[in-house]
């Protein structure tokens, strides 16, 4: 018989904050997933990838009876016809007024909303008041009740925002989870068969190695009577891999050719999703709830912002090109090695000043490939440095960021994970660009070893005639 051993109040407070957190992110207060609509004046056309259409046009067709074009639909309320776009259902267009329909965090809008009853009702009654006179944003947003507001946002979640939660918190439950299990229950670890077979079999692996092969610690603390729902947080630990390992989760439909044989709910899914498993962002908390039946929801002292979440997990898609293409070379000690090494004619040595804590400068040598200047495993785009009287560049000692390091930091919510995920996401962009410049670089080398190849063979060919 096991003997369970009461968590410390550390852990217990880590655990009611991972819930704080979690909670925040899957059921944000009301004032946070509010409609956003906007009344414009009418406009005289509504554009679109198929065509132009007046709205004249339109409304006499829908008077007329006649048929609009397959990609318009209409909505018509108090003799008002309401005209909007399939790819773009919430804009709303008519002789009127021109209305826009949105909820907040920002997220993109999933054409399914509109076909659930109850939020359909909710945006003619939206319309039919819109087609009365001094109507303001604030009367109309009072339509839509907190219970339909919580609908939408289940039918179409910050998908990166609530992803980047996920992570941290399933992250912070394993490393508080784990070690406490070796600690307390080490001789029962391994007394257990698959322990002893684990470790014939990998005699340099570790205890925390078993338990994190197949997630095995869930298991067993679900077994011991530390968690419920281990099943649960099990998918979760996978889940967390998707951002990190694009290609392997995120196939792209198009790129791999799998576009016949996708249903409208697979295109929904890609489009609106990206691909990312979609999970329900309440009964993801309530999974959660059940698994850390022990606590409450405890609001953490410090989040990750919406914007710093949302792009760290963009900036993984990069990392993730980035890291494939120095493994295919043969990562060298530095990233500054490995550009000298692979590609010697796409780089220069460049002697900059270097800013640093305490202010003190020093000129060091670093290498520009392309618009940036690499040191060592730092990477600084040209545009930030600061240009001296004498013409040399500045940069502070800060601005060269590791972002392979950031990345795994954040992945695995390590100390410091706030400050890396604020930084992927101020140099997404850089990161991105940077990534696109070498991967021009990789495919002009490989260009040339094919091209090396061919003019040997055919030297070769030639010899022996």
């Amino acid at each position: 018989m096991v003997k369970k051993v009461n968590f410390k109040p550390n852990s217990l407070r880590i655990f009611s904050e991972v819930l704080g957190d979690l909670k925040e992110h899957c059921f944000p207060p009301y004032e946070q997933i509010q409609p956003i609509i906007q009344i414009r004046p009418a406009e005289d056309c509504l554009y679109s990838s198929y065509g132009t259409y007046t709205i004249e046009e339109l409304n006499n067709s829908v008077q007329k009876k006649q048929t609009l074009p397959s990609h318009i639909k209409f909505m018509k309320t108090n003799g008002i016809s309401w005209f909007y776009k399939d790819d773009d259902p919430f804009d709303f267009y008519s002789t009127k007024k021109h209305v826009s329909l949105g909820f907040s965090p920002q997220r993109l809008m999933n054409p399914k909303i509109l076909k659930d009853r109850e939020i359909l009702n909710c945006i003619k009654k939206m319309l039919a008041l819109l087609g009365q006179p001094n109507i303001s944003e604030t009367d109309v947003i009072k339509v839509f009740p907190e219970d339909i507001c919580r609908k939408v946002y289940e039918l179409s979640s910050p998908r990166e925002d609530i992803l980047s939660c996920l992570t941290i918190s399933i992250e912070k439950v394993r490393q508080t989870l784990f070690p406490h299990l070796k600690t307390h229950h080490e001789k029962d670890i391994q007394n257990l068969p698959e322990f002893q077979a684990f470790h014939k079999a990998n005699p340099d692996k570790s205890l925390l190695d078993f338990l994190k092969k197949d997630y095995r610690g869930f298991s067993l603390a679900e077994e011991w009577g530390y968690i419920k729902n281990s099943k649960k947080l099990i998918e979760f630990q996978k889940l967390r891999n998707t951002p990190r390992h694009v290609s392997k989760f995120m196939k792209n439909p198009i790129l791999s050719g799998e576009t016949d044989s996708m249903t409208d709910e697979d295109w929904n899914r890609w489009i609106y999703h990206q691909g990312y498993p979609y999970q329900n962002p309440t009964e993801l908390f309530d999974d959660f709830q059940k698994a850390l039946f022990f606590v409450s929801p405890k609001k953490p002292q410090s989040t990750i912002s919406y914007d710093d979440a949302t792009c760290a997990i963009w900036a993984q898609k990069d990392i993730e090109k980035l890291k494939k293409i120095l493994n295919t070379l043969s990562f060298e000690k530095d990233m500054e090695t490995f550009l000298k090494k692979n590609f010697p004619n796409e780089v220069s040595p460049e002697t900059v000043t270097i800013e640093k804590s305490d202010k003190t400068k020093t000129l060091e040598s670093v290498t520009l490939f392309s618009t940036f200047f690499v040191k060592k495993n730092g990477v600084a785009p040209s545009e930030i440095a600061q240009e001296q009287p004498d013409g040399t560049l500045l940069f502070k000692e800060k601005d060269f960021h590791n972002w392979i390091h950031h990345a795994k930091t954040t992945a695995h919510a390590h100390e410091g994970y706030q400050e890396s995920s604020k930084i992927l996401s101020e140099d997404m962009q850089y990161l991105s660009d940077f990534v696109a410049d070498l991967t021009d670089a990789f495919n002009q080398k490989a260009q040339s070893r094919i091209r090396m190849a061919k003019t040997t063979k055919c030297h070769i060919q030639n010899s022996g005639r």
